[in-house]
């Protein structure tokens, strides 16, 4: 049962963003008990124009796939801008501080095919991520030690 799990969803984000299901309802223009049924998993056949509105109302993005693999991703320009904003608010928060990089005896040669310059990338990634990993671990040590 879909409408189900979208009013789980629906339910979820909305508490998340302190809307409540009068204003909800009013943006997504359907009634109150509509939204309440439909956060119940009372309502079983929401069209999915309505749906869509109030998933969209509290900023939830849809991601649709086929068994042939091709995807697509529903969400207004307002979503993406707010998707966009929280994933900048998570590496703020998660940033340590710490520039790494490699010497000019690490780096690679440049690679001449596109196959060689991928895998290039990838290998300077490895090396640069275990540098942060064992700087990361030195600092966490001496922060234990000091606290």
């Amino acid at each position: 049962m879909m409408s189900a799990t979208i009013g789980e969803v629906l339910r979820q984000a909305r508490k998340a963003q302190g809307v409540s299901r009068a204003d909800l309802a009013a943006l997504g223009g359907v009634s109150t008990r509509l939204v309440a049924e439909l956060e119940r998993g009372e309502r079983p056949n929401v069209s999915l124009e309505t749906s869509l509105q109030l998933l969209k109302a509290v900023g939830i993005t849809m991601r649709l796939s086929t068994p042939g693999g091709v995807v697509r991703v529903l969400r207004d320009p307002e979503t993406a801008g707010a998707e966009r904003a929280a994933r900048a608010a998570v590496r703020r928060n998660t940033w340590v501080g710490m520039r790494v990089g490699l010497d000019e005896a690490e780096m690679p040669l440049p690679p001449a095919t596109a196959g060689e310059r991928l895998s290039a990338v990838a290998q300077v990634s490895r090396r640069v991520n275990a540098l942060a990993n064992a700087t990361r671990t030195r600092l966490g040590r001496r922060a234990n030690r000091a606290g």
